[in-house]
């Protein structure tokens, strides 16, 4: 199972393949694609881990770190994907905003 956020309008197709594949290979782990504001655009689990989602302070910078965190509290492999960025405010939803160019 795979939560994607829903501010990160031009994340690249790869990196949702790369959560796919690590998912794909034998024995439980975490994927955790972070983002530039310290939350995350994608975390990926191969059973249900309620725990990770406990506690967190949500809307955050602490976010993907808390659920690094969760991660080995709980003793999972974490396969942490490349940072992406997601749409906050008016400079990251703008036409000028570097990551509009990198689709």
């Amino acid at each position: 199972m795979c939560l994607l956020n829903s501010d990160s309008p031009n994340l690249p197709t790869p990196l949702l393949l790369q959560s796919v594949a690590a998912l794909a290979e034998d024995g439980d782990r975490v994927v955790l694609g972070p983002a530039e504001d310290g939350g995350y655009y994608v975390v990926g689990m191969k059973a249900p881990h309620t725990h990770l989602f406990e506690d967190v302070a949500w809307s955050t910078n602490a976010v993907a770190e808390q659920t690094r965190q969760r991660a080995r509290d709980l003793g999972l492999p974490l396969v942490e994907l490349n940072t992406w960025y997601d749409v906050d405010d008016a400079a990251t939803v703008s036409p000028r905003h570097p990551h509009h160019t990198r689709c």
